[in-house]
């Protein structure tokens, strides 16, 4: 089967991240939501504890719900990545090499994944593809099918470098390209 068959992919937080996640964010939007209630009276006026929950509370569920719908889409047409404020959309020849990195400040098992994969842009600049680390279930496999497709996918005249680069081998970067 090649590369393509198996698109379309999603890479999103995995549901024990995602509880850790949200229960960090409950105990910090506890001191605006409750604090005003626990305040003197008379330090300030009636409307403003009310409106500092409601407004903690909305600020605490639209963070939850965009941490749920974050992550990278990769399909046909490119890899979509969404941040919690962002949309990113990369077309496959856009894409000059997909590739891991070590994160210095990986804590696992509940913090940061010890491996990242990033996009690299042509003209420069790097993207990080949220959400598709090590923390996948099999990430070896679905990196290799990621750079499969795109080795697939991108603008003809762009061949596999022999060889490999330096962080790892992967090879997959377009002839002529810099590093």
């Amino acid at each position: 089967m090649d590369a393509t068959e198996a698109l379309p992919r999603e890479y999103r937080m995995m549901p024990r991240q995602r509880r850790i996640a949200t229960a960090a964010l409950a105990l910090w939007f506890c001191l605006p939501v409750l604090g005003p209630w626990a305040a003197p009276e008379d330090s300030a006026p009636g409307w403003a504890p009310p409106l500092a929950s409601c407004v903690g509370l909305g600020v605490f569920g639209w963070l939850v719900w965009a941490l749920r719908r974050s992550g990278t889409s990769v399909d046909l047409r490119g890899v979509r990545v969404r941040g919690v404020l962002r949309v990113r959309r990369l077309s496959w020849e856009e894409i000059t090499d997909i590739r891991t990195e070590r994160n210095s400040d990986a804590t696992p098992p509940l913090g940061p994944p010890g491996l990242l994969a990033f996009a690299y842009r042509r003209g420069g600049g790097r993207i990080r593809l949220l959400h598709f680390d090590e923390y996948q279930l099999l990430f070896g496999r679905e990196l290799e099918l990621v750079r499969g497709a795109w080795s697939e996918l991108r603008a003809p005249g762009r061949a596999l470098r022999p060889g490999g680069g330096q962080d790892g081998g992967d090879g997959l970067r377009g002839r002529g390209e810099a590093r």
